[in-house]
């Protein structure tokens, strides 16, 4: 596992993609090896879908990783994804990204931006999302 903390913050797909390139491996052989359809491998390496545990021990039996490391670099990614609380500490309310479909929803400041998240809330939420935002605000 030595290898883990250089490669955090990268998409797995990147790994694999710069790991077959430099063992002169195609999507298609790796897909081949790995028993994983060519669609799904090359969906992994585009960022477009997650591995499963047992996908991610196959990338690392084949890739010459230690077993689990593409599991956690998976994990890890995931993980930045959910957004973190907000400014004071209060966890923010989960709402769907296609209500901000045109902004960056983990880069929103839940204080200084309150009008514009509210009124966005208000337009494209559900009732349950409009409820939580709401709450929040004391609204």
């Amino acid at each position: 596992m030595n290898k883990l903390n250089a490669y955090l913050g990268i998409a797995p797909g990147r790994i694999i993609s710069h790991s077959i390139a430099q063992k002169n491996i195609s999507q298609r052989q790796l897909a081949a090896l790995s028993g994983i359809q060519f669609q799904t491998v090359n969906a992994i390496i585009q960022g477009r879908r997650n591995m499963t545990t047992r996908q991610a021990v196959a990338m690392d039996r084949i890739l010459g990783f230690d077993k689990g490391f593409f599991a956690m670099i998976q994990a890890y990614h995931n993980s930045a994804a959910i957004p973190w609380p907000s400014e004071d500490n209060r966890p923010v309310p989960q709402i769907r990204p296609v209500v901000f479909w045109d902004v960056d929803i983990n880069k929103l400041s839940w204080q200084e931006q309150k009008d514009f998240i509210l009124s966005r809330v208000e337009q494209r939420g559900s009732a349950e999302e409009i409820k939580k935002v709401r709450e929040y605000y004391g609204d």
